[in-house]
């Protein structure tokens, strides 16, 4: 599954239950993402002053592409997965208990006419 038009939204399906393919695909990109950032710190580089916010991602992914991949040792690469599929996790708890709540208020309120 392309991680190209994915929302966290579409972390869990209609029946309120994990969507598989979505999850792996968002916690890869969560991962990447992680593991660039730390790239670029063990490199020593800092984020232009002047680069917009919203560019900084593609900032770090260019320059992380160019970088030793040994700069970030395997500890810290399991530590950077086991943090983003803890956190991917909970939002998705999270998530699941919001549209829980969300359809008992909904059936009450049916229940009520």
């Amino acid at each position: 599954m392309s991680t190209n038009g994915l929302s966290y939204l579409d972390l869990i399906g209609p029946d309120g239950a994990r969507n598989e393919a979505a999850f792996a695909a968002i916690l890869a990109r969560r991962i990447a993402t992680e593991t660039e950032r730390a790239l670029c710190v063990a490199a020593g580089l800092c984020t232009p002053r002047d680069l917009a916010q919203r560019d900084v991602q593609a900032w770090r992914h260019n320059r992380a592409a160019g970088l030793e991949p040994s700069l970030v040792s395997p500890a810290e690469r399991n530590r950077i997965a086991a943090r983003e599929t803890s956190a991917l996790e909970d939002w998705v708890r999270g998530m699941q208990r919001g549209a829980t709540a969300q359809r008992a208020a909904m059936e009450a309120l049916i229940g009520a006419e």
